[in-house]
């Protein structure tokens, strides 16, 4: 009786996850289960061309989008009313939350009245409501930079990080809260008056002895200042110890109809709870990462 023998060469993540893609057969095409968020009665149609331009909309399309949007309204008023009159769906939902929600839920249970387009459109109608007084935003737009070996990522993001070229540029934003932004900034300052201290010859977290001291014999300083600078000297060591530690947040795109300024209201609270910077990456479709 013939034993098989273990290879100890550890296989690769693309053969370990090879049963999982969908090229292997046993993730071939299935009926669709009874539970799917799609009908399987209503016919798969292609959204109409013009679609993207309302001014050159036909009457049967804005009949559909009208349909499409009484629907929505009347979820979305007696959820915001339901709201005001029982509370929240969840303690910890504010009217943004329940907003959102009743936007995105049941979409796909009208996918007949409107097409992909008609909904972003009408998912992105939440950008009019006002960020929190809480929480900054910026919109950035950089190149993805090429790495050398002793810089590429590791894991099983290394062959992608070897595939890049140095051209491809992501948008995304930044969002913070206002007591993170206020610690940044703060710790930013102390780091520019550590260097400006440094370049002067006076003490300095890395260096506490003075270059100047022997020149300063007998003359003291005022308690003041000495309390000023420890306490400028802490911060710029609780920054200058360690890189500023900031959070990737991607999306699972909300069935290809949210980005991350769909998103805001979790990353900052993401930004709260972690007191850190949340970098969100703008895509629709996981293929623009």
């Amino acid at each position: 009786m013939a034993t098989a023998t273990l290879d100890p060469t550890p296989y690769p993540l693309k053969i370990l996850l090879q049963s999982y893609t969908t090229s292997h057969p046993l993730r071939s095409p299935s009926p669709i289960p009874p539970s799917s968020r799609v009908d399987p009665n209503i016919a798969q149609r292609l959204p109409p061309l013009v679609s993207a331009n309302p001014l050159v909309w036909t009457i049967p399309t804005w009949i559909n989008f009208v349909r499409f949007l009484i629907v929505k309204v009347v979820h979305i008023v007696w959820s915001l009313i339901s709201h005001l009159l029982w509370g929240p769906a969840r303690k910890s939902w504010g009217y943004r939350m329940t907003l959102i929600t009743s936007v995105m839920r049941n979409v796909s249970a009208h996918s007949s009245l409107a097409d992909i387009v008609l909904i972003r459109r009408l998912i992105s109608l939440q950008l009019l409501v006002p960020l929190p007084a809480d929480a900054v935003v910026t919109p950035v737009t950089f190149v993805v930079p090429r790495h050398t070996e002793d810089r590429v990522a590791r894991g099983f993001l290394r062959d992608l990080d070897l595939a890049e070229t140095g051209t491809r540029e992501l948008s995304g934003e930044w969002v913070v809260g206002t007591e993170v932004w206020k610690r940044l900034k703060a710790e930013r300052r102390a780091r520019q008056e550590s260097q400006r201290r440094r370049r002067r010859g006076l003490p300095t977290p890395e260096n506490p002895v003075s270059d100047r001291r022997s020149n300063s014999v007998g003359h003291g300083r005022d308690s003041s200042d000495v309390e000023v600078n420890s306490e400028m000297d802490g911060l710029a060591r609780k920054s200058g110890a360690r890189g500023e530690k900031v959070i990737y947040y991607i999306h699972g795109g909300a069935y290809y109809v949210g980005n991350a300024a769909t998103h805001r209201l979790v990353t900052i609270g993401i930004s709260k709870a972690c007191n850190a910077r949340v970098f969100g990456q703008l895509f629709v479709t996981p293929g623009q990462i």
